[in-house]
């Protein structure tokens, strides 16, 4: 199967003008056995034709690379197939979903590096993995599809030796760009250490400009221009009229 998946694709049929028809044609010739391929829906095609602007076989590439990940990874069964690490990386709450949506249906992912409590780099990403697919499901239900994060370096203790590996962090990039296009709402990153910016300006080239422009560094009590936030659902930690505090046990009982 994972080699079919892999197999280049050399000659494309005659395509339809519209986008979204032509990258439905690509898929349907194939992947003509769809069981494999259910998360395709109308709405994660225009994700992936958007993040191509709208290029219908950049599209198909990219989601080729996708169903591949999807076929080896298997996001969906990693609280099943990996719980005892993924309670163990959440056991600090570094990173969790707060439990409701913004305004605009958005779910909001909070992580604080600071409490870093694993250099598991594989258990790492794939609790980020877990998290953005808890994000997604969450925001899929009642908007857009996408999500807000705010990362908080003021919580906990930051260095360098704590930090991700520069592997770690291409990695996170790549699997954020290439299977969850057009999901990142915005982010906000409060009090980041100067070291980070040595490691950002390295990840910087792998980083589409359009995601670029979703982020904003900041200071706690600065000003914010981010006409994508809802302060309602952002913590008051963070500014927000939010009131929550993570407690692990709740968090995971809606896994049940």
């Amino acid at each position: 199967m994972l080699a079919k998946l892999r197999r280049a694709y050399s000659t494309p049929p005659q395509l339809p003008s519209d986008p979204l028809e032509a990258l439905q044609t690509l898929l349907d010739t194939e992947f003509p056995d769809t069981s494999s391929t259910k998360f395709l829906t109308d709405h994660t095609l225009r994700r992936y034709l958007t993040a191509r602007k709208n290029d219908p076989v950049k599209a198909f590439r990219q989601l080729k690379q996708t169903i591949v990940w999807q076929d080896s990874y298997k996001p969906s069964l990693l609280y099943s197939e990996h719980k005892q690490s993924i309670h163990h990386e959440a056991q600090s709450g570094k990173m969790y979903v707060l439990p409701q949506v913004d305004k605009n249906g958005r779910s909001v992912i909070i992580m604080r590096p600071g409490l870093e409590n694993s250099s598991d780099g594989a258990g790492n990403v794939r609790y980020l993995v877990y998290t953005l697919e808890r994000a997604a499901r969450l925001s899929e239900r009642h908007g857009d599809g996408k999500f807000i994060v705010v990362v908080d370096y003021f919580t906990g203790k930051i260095s360098p030796s704590t930090s991700p590996s520069l592997s770690t962090m291409r990695e996170t990039t790549n699997i954020l760009q290439t299977h969850y296009p057009e999901r990142l709402g915005g982010m906000l990153l409060f009090e980041a250490p100067s070291f980070f910016f040595g490691l950002f300006k390295l990840i910087k080239p792998f980083i589409d400009p359009v995601t670029s422009g979703k982020l904003r560094f900041l200071k706690r009590g600065q000003d914010v221009d981010a006409p994508f936030l809802d302060w309602d659902a952002i913590p008051e930690d963070y500014g927000g009229r939010l009131r929550y505090e993570f407690d692990q046990v709740s968090y995971f009982d809606q896994e049940k």
